[in-house]
């Protein structure tokens, strides 16, 4: 059986530091451009492979991601953003890296989502996207930044946050609702179906203990 190979030395790589950068620039794009155009000739072996990944995760199986080098730590990244975006439970995401992952890399990925470790990550994870608003509109005088996730928020009557509607997102399942406290947006992803109408006025309301806080740095403020 003729062993398969994953990575070999590009016959234009010899003498490659005795080049110009502007060449070896323009080398490494072209090389970039060819890999990325084979991957017409597999798109039915990928959309097998999507299609399986689906099934996989629907019935509560387990993705495990076989990498290696950096290949691997954009697989890495990929699944880490997994379980914020679609809820894919930690559970069913696992990384299997050749040599271990780098030093400080937090797993399982829904870590990071519930715990992030700055104002950069917590917006860089889930979908729709944290939201973050001056906390001096909750309390006078508070210098804080205030996050909090959309799916958080709910309708409350009496709610501390008076917004007003400019655009809502009926998903079937969801409805995501993008309004305004003054100058500042905030988005709400209400579950199932709500009458909600575009210029109407909302109080939301969401649990205190679900609230992350930043300085003016972007640092996260505990306790």
């Amino acid at each position: 059986m003729t062993a398969q190979r994953t990575e070999a030395l590009h016959p234009n790589a010899k003498e490659l530091d005795t080049q110009s950068l502007r060449d070896i620039a323009a080398l490494l794009s072209k090389s970039q451009t060819e890999a990325a155009a084979t991957t017409m000739n597999c798109l039915n072996a990928i959309a097998s492979g999507a299609s399986a990944i689906a099934i996989t995760l629907k019935y509560g199986e387990t993705l495990h991601y076989i990498a290696a080098g950096s290949s691997g730590l954009m697989a890495a990244a990929d699944a880490m953003e997994l379980g914020g975006t679609f809820s894919i439970p930690a559970h069913q995401i696992k990384i299997h890296m050749a040599g271990g992952l780098p030093t400080g890399v937090v797993m399982p990925a829904m870590e990071l989502y519930n715990n992030p470790t700055n104002q950069f990550v917590a917006g860089f994870l889930g979908s729709p996207a944290m939201n973050f608003i001056p906390a001096s509109l909750m309390t006078d005088g508070d210098t804080r930044t205030m996050g909090v996730r959309p799916e958080d928020l709910s309708v409350q009557s009496g709610g501390p946050l008076s917004v007003t509607v400019s655009y809502v997102k009926k998903l079937g399942g969801d409805t995501n609702v993008i309004a305004h406290i003054g100058a500042h947006q905030i988005t709400a992803r209400l579950f199932g179906q709500h009458s909600i109408m575009d210029g109407q006025t909302l109080t939301l309301g969401f649990d205190a203990k679900s609230a992350l806080y930043f300085d003016d740095t972007g640092a996260r403020l505990r306790g």
